[in-house]
């Protein structure tokens, strides 16, 4: 485990070029102690607010996590001023009847962004600092003290013009989008019609009947209608237009589809933002993977190894996962980071009475665990009627109590540090039940209700829970799924066959980890609509899979 290191620059002569002790903070990592992730973000800390010109970052951790906070900062600054700049842009290029559905949503995302960026960024001391990627510049600093070949250097550049440039541009659209509202606002106001956009619009145009209600106008109404361009507008008297055309006539011209496209613009920047916020950095990172030796488990292997993660594989079959880690020693992850040889761990997770020593030798590999993945499990085929009571309990030691059994022996030495991340691979039928899978769908109903308990529970630790809900996955899990009577099933399912590539779930198993999403669904269009089909029309959801319970034949005959 990491430990805290410290030097700074040496002063060095200011004719050859090179930075002065004052200049220069380096973070060095040592592997040496127990609480240096806190030793480390504290140091940080420290030096950003001491504002060195200089802040080399060793531990790639820290440094990654710091150069991803900075892109977001950047983000939203330059999503301010181009969105600002095509709010007040727009209006002189295009019509003014069409120029309000691009102005106004990209004023209001400009608003958006200086906001966010002067409520929270501005008061993170990495306002003020870049990653410095100049050659010739680094080539100045003492980086041969480092043991590390790919540090973070941030350079201290001030963010007041950018902030003034971006507020005053925001301003500016601020300005423009009220003043049109407002407008808007006024003109269904005054005429109970639909806004006619320009007066301009009206001009070379043949003569145009509005109906209105049989109302007499308003003082206010007729000195609107005397001031339009030209005559040719005629009002006659007719029955009022119908609910349906009113209402798409107020959304279309008073402002609401300005306002639903600004709302969605803010929800895509949202989702940007939350992309691109500094997530969990791998790079020497203890993980534990369960169910290692096929499948996604030996897929997720291959992504955390090739990000640098120090690995512990546990599996049933020892040759197997020799056999892993010889693929993962052999392989290039092209990269350039540093990577390690995996550990195993031979237990089998349906007998929880070796989980513990299991959970023993665990520790041992490394000291710690950073994140542990929950992925081993099996499946099930068969009919209630004629299934055995004992394949139920085998398939819930294995998917429920073998999982939460390891989870709490591993947990102890989490709270201790404070830091970890467990993660569970449940299933789409963890949300779901279809037919012909109850064991299989109810251990993974009771996996997604334990972790969501204990995701409450140890959140004050700071210790992210994810659970993983994907669909349909192209392995071997239907051939070797048990039966009625606890034999295999055999057979590759067509579903599964067509399911997705596990190399692909793989890869969003690390995008959850580095993220520490919550719950995260893998599923294509039907199993998202079924999932919310369950809770919003139940009836209709019982009466297809009642449906879907008659036409399917058994999985197997027996």
């Amino acid at each position: 485990m990491a430990s805290l290191g410290r030097r700074r620059g040496v002063p060095v002569s200011r004719e050859r070029g090179v930075m002065a002790a004052t200049d220069c903070y380096i973070v060095h990592e040592i592997y040496n102690g127990e609480n240096a992730q806190d030793q480390f973000e504290y140091e940080l800390e420290q030096a950003l607010e001491a504002q060195y010109k200089y802040i080399v970052i060793e531990p790639t951790r820290i440094g990654d996590e710091t150069a991803r906070w900075i892109t977001v900062g950047n983000c939203l600054h330059k999503t301010a001023v181009l969105s600002g700049a095509a709010c007040l842009l727009t209006p002189l290029s295009l019509p003014v009847e069409y120029s309000r559905y691009v102005a106004l949503p990209a004023g209001a995302l400009s608003v958006a962004c200086s906001a966010l960026y002067g409520i929270s960024w501005q008061f993170d001391p990495c306002c003020k600092y870049q990653v410095e990627y100049d050659s010739q510049k680094l080539s100045r600093l003492p980086l041969h003290t480092l043991t590390s070949s790919t540090p973070v250097v941030l350079v201290r550049r001030d963010d007041v013009h950018r902030k003034r440039l971006h507020n005053t541009i925001a301003l500016a659209a601020l300005a423009y989008c009220a003043k049109k509202i407002y407008e808007l606002y006024a003109i269904s106001q005054l005429t109970g019609l639909p806004n006619f956009n320009s007066h301009n619009s009206l001009r070379g145009t043949k003569p145009v009947a509005v109906h209105v209600c049989p109302v007499a106008p308003s003082e206010n109404h007729r000195q609107y209608i005397n001031t339009l361009p030209s005559p040719e507008l005629l009002i006659t008297n007719s029955p009022c237009s119908s609910t349906v055309t009113q209402l798409m006539e107020r959304v279309m011209g008073g402002g609401v589809l300005p306002l639903v496209l600004a709302s969605a613009g803010i929800l895509l920047l949202y989702r940007i933002i939350v992309r691109l916020r500094p997530g969990a950095a791998l790079q020497d990172a203890v993980v534990v993977i369960t169910g290692a030796s096929s499948g996604l488990g030996k897929e997720c292997a291959q992504v955390f190894h090739a990000a640098g993660a120090r690995l512990v594989l546990c599996g049933r079959d020892a040759a197997r996962l020799q056999q892993v880690v010889q693929e993962l020693t052999a392989s290039l992850t092209g990269s350039g980071r540093q990577t390690y040889t995996p550990c195993t761990v031979i237990f089998d997770l349906a007998d929880t009475d070796t989980v513990d020593r299991a959970a023993e030798e665990i520790l041992k590999c490394y000291g710690q665990v950073d994140v542990l993945i929950n992925n081993a499990g099996i499946s099930y085929r068969g009919n209630i009627l004629d299934t055995h009571l004992s394949v139920q309990r085998d398939v819930m030691e294995t998917n429920y109590f073998g999982p939460i059994a390891l989870t709490q022996a591993l947990l102890p030495s989490m709270v201790h540090r404070r830091s970890g991340h467990i993660v569970v691979i449940s299933s789409v039928q963890g949300k779901i039940a279809i037919p012909y899978r109850s064991a299989y769908a109810a251990s993974k109903h009771a996996t997604q209700a334990y972790f969501d308990c204990l995701r409450a529970e140890i959140e004050r630790y700071g210790i992210p829970v994810t659970v993983i809900s994907p669909g349909y996955i192209r392995t071997s899990l239907s051939v070797n799924a048990v039966t009625c009577d606890g034999s295999k099933y055999g057979v590759l399912d067509k579903t599964t066959e067509m399911g997705r590539d596990p190399r692909d779930v793989a890869q969003a198993v690390l995008k959850a980890v580095r993220q520490k999403s919550k719950d995260v669904v893998l599923a294509g269009p039907l199993p998202n609509l079924a999932i919310y089909l369950r809770t919003l029309w139940p009836a209709l959801f019982f009466k297809l899979m009642s449906s879907r319970a008659r036409k399917e034949q058994k999985p197997k005959d027996e």
